[in-house]
């Protein structure tokens, strides 16, 4: 009934929403469910986010992989560049990390600055 005063009067009229909780939850459940994201490769530099990031760079100056030491050894040099950064990785240990990189057989790493 309220359709069709509204469409005589000329004005836009929308049937009523469901509201509450549970029409909160049908809205919430509603999700798109997606496939696992596909594999990185060795050498992608993977960067974690805030309190994980330090630590897990440091590790990386020193794994394994080459490309993957030269890449984050130019990620961490240029994540030092302020204070509060240089304190983070300092707490993460990147001395040691630094010292060992520094007799690495690739003079890229024990320079410290691979070329772009």
């Amino acid at each position: 009934m309220h359709q069709v005063c509204r469409k005589y009067q000329g004005l836009h009229w929308e049937p009523p929403r469901d509201k509450g909780m549970e029409a909160n939850l049908r809205a919430l459940v509603n999700v798109d469910v997606q496939g696992n994201p596909q594999p990185m490769h060795a050498d992608t530099l993977a960067v974690a986010f805030e309190a994980r990031s330090h630590p897990k760079l440091v590790g990386e100056i020193t794994c394994s992989s080459l490309v993957l030491r030269q890449k984050s050894l130019q990620y961490a040099c240029q994540a030092m560049s302020a204070p509060r950064e240089i304190a983070c990785f300092l707490e993460a240990g990147i001395i040691e990390s630094l010292t060992m990189a520094g007799r690495d057989q690739d003079n890229e790493v024990r320079h410290g600055f691979p070329s772009p």
